[in-house]
């Protein structure tokens, strides 16, 4: 859950007036008549030309930061410097210059940026620093003032300004910054941010300063963010529990930290959180579950399979729940994020031995419903054939046929090869919209060397997709272990070059292995290219098997 903070130029930015703040009213009747606090108006006309220009001149310049902190992204870092160029050139930053400049920062954080959250606390701190250095001016002036000891030209110029003062938006971006980081240490700095924000509102009552529920939900979302650990999620809990007036996102915030946590229990815990959503959306429509609040407690029962062996039976439930409710609020209805979830849980799961045949199923309905309706939110892509193909893979037939003679079922479920066949063919028939990619034939092969044993067609079939692979561009090293476990090792020596088949090591053996037959692979499915996979121009066999 990505918590995006909007930064504009509003009245949330201007602080409220000082507590010493001495307004002149024009009246001189309480005055000593010595002369000393007389105005002399061209010198006043002059301050306030002077200040009005300082002012159009930051006004400006925060636009074009506005303009910049809105371009800026993970994939443009180029406006964010740009920002932060633009902003130290500024002679009088304010408050609306700072939240800008971290708004930009803010955009640019991630795993791969890590300077743009130390620069960031660095710019909270200095607005600390500013403001406290021009509070302590401006209260300086007033208590000359008030002693008699201002020349006539210092009264004329008036109190020195406090342009800068951090508000809960100057924390709440920061704490967005470090929850980019996706790690537990930057959660623990954002919720440290958190806490200091709740001390100073305690402190001085100064309603700029009150934590909102962005506040909380973006440490709640820095904790989701930190990976996998119980910790996290723990903590995520303990901030919802603080929150006056939690909304939908705090509490998705929870289920996804509960859903990453690894802990055995997270299903039950997280469908415990939804159930409670349920019961208090009546009294507090802002909880209302949606649909992002079923996937992420469906997500929680999937990564539970190492402590409920019925957790997939259980996502499923929340999923027939969910279609359920979307006949009367359009808004739940499932996507194929949803039923991906679905079929996800079945294919991690130990104890389901039909798992194969129930994500076949789940695949099969969301064909035909984008088959009915034409809704391509629920249509089944690359990751959602992958996961089923990956519940044939690891399902185990012996597990299979036991199961249906002890329940008594209808045999004429389809075998486990055939489902396999079948799902191959519909990603790889002419005009598919399937792009199979390496984990696509890895799994096939996979599914191949545990479930053809004694297939008349084993040797033929595990052969035809890997010179599909090599003809796509799209093996892998995982294409090849999978492939010598699917078919004998003689012919596994037949398809590859011979400088490759004695190599046992990934990096030396792909860099035996033509460029051709690599040339499309993402390992982290990314954009990012697998590992150096040079080919070597004597060796057998420089194109697709087909051709040889």
């Amino acid at each position: 859950m990505s918590i995006s903070i909007a930064l504009t130029s509003t009245e949330e930015d201007t602080p409220p007036p000082n507590q010493f703040e001495y307004v002149y009213d024009g009246n001189d009747d309480d005055d000593d008549d010595d002369g000393k606090y007389d105005n002399n108006d061209d010198n006043d006309q002059d301050y306030d030309n002077a200040e009005h220009e300082i002012q159009d001149r930051t006004h400006k310049i925060n636009f074009q930061l506005a303009k910049l902190a809105d371009s800026s992204s993970f994939r443009n870092r180029t406006a964010s410097r740009m920002a932060y160029d633009l902003f130290r050139s500024q002679d009088h930053p304010d408050t609306v210059s700072y939240n800008t400049v971290l708004k930009a920062l803010a955009r640019t954080s991630s795993l791969q940026n890590k300077q743009a959250a130390g620069l960031a606390q660095d710019l909270l701190e200095e607005m600390e620093d500013i403001h406290y250095q021009q509070t302590f001016q401006n209260q300086q002036w007033y208590q000359a003032m008030d002693s008699q000891q201002l020349t006539e030209e210092e009264l004329s110029r008036g109190p020195p300004r406090i342009r800068v003062k951090p508000n809960a938006r100057s924390y709440s971006t920061v704490m967005d910054v470090w929850a980019k980081q996706s790690n537990p240490s930057a959660a623990r700095r954002a919720e440290l941010l958190l806490d200091r924000l709740i001390d100073k509102y305690e402190e001085t009552g100064d309603v700029a300063m009150q934590p909102n529920v962005v506040s909380y939900n973006t440490v709640i979302n820095a904790w989701a963010k930190a990976g996998a650990n119980v910790e996290g999620a723990e903590r995520a809990q303990a901030l919802l529990e603080e929150m006056e007036a939690p909304d939908v996102i705090s509490y998705n915030g929870v289920l996804h930290a509960w859903a990453r946590s690894g802990a055995p229990n997270a299903g039950a815990i997280a469908e415990g959180i939804l159930r409670r959503m349920m019961d208090e959306k009546e009294a507090s429509p802002s909880v209302r579950p949606n649909s992002r609040s079923f996937s992420t407690a469906m997500d929680a029962w999937s990564r539970s399979h190492k402590g409920r062996q019925d957790s997939a039976e259980r996502a499923h439930a929340l999923l027939t729940e969910l279609e359920e409710l979307a006949e009367w609020e359009p808004a739940m209805k499932p996507s194929y994020v949803t039923y991906s979830t679905v079929i996800n849980a079945y294919a991690y799961s130990k104890s389901e031995p039909l798992k194969a045949h129930k994500a076949f199923s789940i695949l099969k309905k969301m064909n035909q419903l984008f088959k009915e309706t034409g809704d391509t939110s629920v249509r089944p892509n690359r990751v959602t054939y992958n996961i089923v193909l990956n519940a044939c893979a690891t399902s185990c037939p012996v597990a299979v046929r036991d199961h249906l003679e002890e329940q008594d079922l209808d045999t004429k479920l389809p075998s486990l090869p055939d489902m396999v066949r079948t799902i191959y063919q519909q990603i790889t028939e002419e005009n598919s919209p399937i792009q199979a990619d390496h984990f696509t034939f890895g799994t096939v092969l996979k599914a191949v060397a545990n479930l053809f044993w004694g297939e008349p067609d084993q040797v033929e079939f595990g052969k035809d997709v890997f010179q599909e692979a090599c003809a796509r561009g799209q093996v892998s090293f995982g294409v090849l272990v999978h492939l010598r476990q699917a078919i004998p090792v003689d012919t596994f020596r037949e398809l590859l070059p011979d400088a490759a088949v004695s190599q046992k090591r990934a990096e030396p053996l792909m860099r035996h292995i033509p460029s051709e037959w690599t040339r499309n692979v993402r390992e982290d499915g990314r954009g990012r290219r697998a590992p150096n996979n040079r080919s070597n121009s004597g060796s057998r066999g420089g194109g697709s098997p087909k051709e040889r």
